[in-house]
């Protein structure tokens, strides 16, 4: 499932992910946005269709718009191709998207 929300004033494509545990945002669309990117203290492995990616890049508080409504979220960076962002299930059980 996908939806369209809005991340800096700019539209983005979110992929609703239940098999995804953390959500994620493309290296790409972050800088393109003008998101502040922060390392974490250590790396996550993230298990992709792909195999195995590492990082250690976050973005802390994302404004991000599903409408008039802000909401803040954190988004780990990885080298998605033809995603700009995924929500796991963390943020749609805690948003009431699941």
């Amino acid at each position: 499932m996908s939806d369209t929300f809005s991340i800096n004033d700019y539209p983005a494509i979110i992929q609703f992910d239940s098999g995804a545990s953390h959500s994620f945002i493309s290296f790409k669309f972050g800088a393109k946005v003008g998101l502040d990117f922060c390392h974490t203290k250590g790396s996550c492995m993230i298990s992709t269709p792909g195999g195995k990616v590492a990082s250690n890049q976050m973005v802390r508080t994302a404004p991000l718009k599903p409408g008039s409504k802000t909401i803040p979220t954190d988004l780990i960076l990885l080298p998605l191709e033809r995603m700009e962002v995924i929500f796991g299930m963390e943020w749609m059980n805690r948003h009431g998207y699941y």
